[in-house]
């Protein structure tokens, strides 16, 4: 798989009610760290919890952070977080959705709700369909060993609707697969 430009982002889809005291914070930001220290940025929803975590790290080693953030929140008085590099405003989610699958060359999952689950399923509906040309997608954590097997035994997939996912077991090892794949 070949990134689309120069320089590689890699989105990561992750929980906003992650605490910054928490294990899942603490991974988040090793994974920016890891990423912006293997050359690439970061592109996130722009919130609190992992997003901000991610954002943090990537900073923290001098790599960019990018913010796809909704209009819709503003209603809501949620503040992107202080780690960006830049903020992209999308007036609604599946505009939103489409910038963050858009300017991607990888996607990282980390374990979230809803959103993130949303997040990965229509990120892989778009590599299934072409949609999205062909890119990594990591899913990070054991949590995702079991997801992956419920989806596999009660939902009709194909072998190759899959083909793109790989599970770390940490940030570690999910950067160094992208380095692998992304030559």
């Amino acid at each position: 798989m070949q990134p689309d430009a120069m320089p590689r982002f890699i989105t990561v889809f992750g929980g906003s009610q992650v605490a910054p005291d928490s294990p899942l914070y603490r991974q988040a930001r090793e994974l920016g760290r890891r990423l912006a220290e293997a050359g690439f940025g970061v592109i996130s929803g722009g919130y609190g919890g992992a997003m901000e975590a991610v954002s943090r790290g990537a900073r923290e080693a001098g790599g960019e952070a990018i913010g796809i953030t909704l209009a819709t929140f503003d209603r809501a008085a949620l503040r992107p977080n202080t780690y960006l590099t830049a903020e992209h405003k999308a007036p609604n989610y599946l505009d939103r959705l489409a910038e963050l699958t858009r300017r991607a060359s990888g996607f990282i999952a980390l374990r979230g709700g809803i959103g993130t689950l949303s997040e990965v399923s229509i990120t892989l509906s778009l590599l299934q369909i072409g949609e999205l040309p062909p890119r990594p997608v990591v899913l990070l954590g054991e949590c995702w060993s079991a997801y992956l097997d419920t989806i596999r035994r009660e939902f009709m997939l194909r072998p190759e609707d899959l083909a793109p996912v790989y599970v770390a077991a940490d940030a570690a090892q999910a950067v160094a697969w992208l380095r692998r794949v992304l030559v």
